[in-house]
Parts: C-alpha cells; structure tokens; sequence
C-alpha cells in the first residue's frame, strides 16, 4: 500500500496504530536521516504524521516509536 500526504488522516484509531507499527521505522529512521546530515527541511508528510501521532496518543501504543520520537523531539 503506497501511503500518500493526507491519507494518515483517513484511518480510524486503531487503523492509525497498525499503520504506525508498519511504517513507524521508516519515519523514524527518515527523521534521524534528516537530523544526522543537519538537513532539517523535513517533508510536510512526515511532520503531519507527527503531529497526528502525537495528537491522538498513538506514542504509547508503540512504546519503540516513542523512545526514537522523544529523543529526537528533545535533543
């Protein structure tokens, strides 16, 4: 499944929370990308993603996501 800006928005809580499980790493490990080359122009997907996750509580669903999200979020 090809996730596209804007489709995050479409799924239910729990549908959030399998989708986070698939995709969670990949985010992760694009931010630390982004971070570790001081390139810190990250996509409006990614930020939106974010911002969802945060919003709907989904950090601690995914205890692994939360760890990598906090430290980046906090250093």
């Amino acid at each position: 499944m090809k996730i596209t800006k804007g489709a995050f928005s479409r799924f239910t809580l729990p549908g959030r929370v399998k989708l986070v499980h698939q995709y969670g790493r990949l985010i992760c490990s694009k931010i630390m990308e982004a971070k570790k080359i001081m390139v810190f122009k990250l996509c409006d997907f990614y930020v939106a993603i974010i911002k969802d996750i945060v919003r709907n509580c989904i950090l601690e669903a995914h205890p692994v996501i939360s760890q990598e999200l906090l430290q980046f979020l906090i250093s």
